[in-house]
């Protein structure tokens, strides 16, 4: 896992359901980055990145990725990293 994933699941408390690819997915979408700029950051296909995203929504009961940035983060002080 790349330094900059690892110091963001140190940083913040990352939902448990969530698997490492799909927390790595989760980290580059909270950096702003879309699902083509993931998948080459990742070295995966378009396609397989858009699975992670579909798969992290569903598991969050979200309906897109910014609400699932939101709410598969938390401060590991216990509060919204956003406020």
């Amino acid at each position: 896992m790349d330094n900059s994933i690892a110091s963001f699941k140190n940083k913040y408390v990352v939902d448990p359901r969530l698997a490492k690819k799909e927390i790595s997915c989760l980290y580059w979408a909270a950096q702003g980055k879309s699902s083509e700029e993931t998948a080459i950051l990742l070295h995966l296909s378009k396609n397989t990145v858009e699975t992670y995203r579909k798969r992290i929504k569903t598991k969050l009961n979200c309906r897109n990725m910014a609400h699932a940035v939101h709410k598969g983060i938390r401060c590991s002080c216990g509060q919204d990293p956003y406020i």
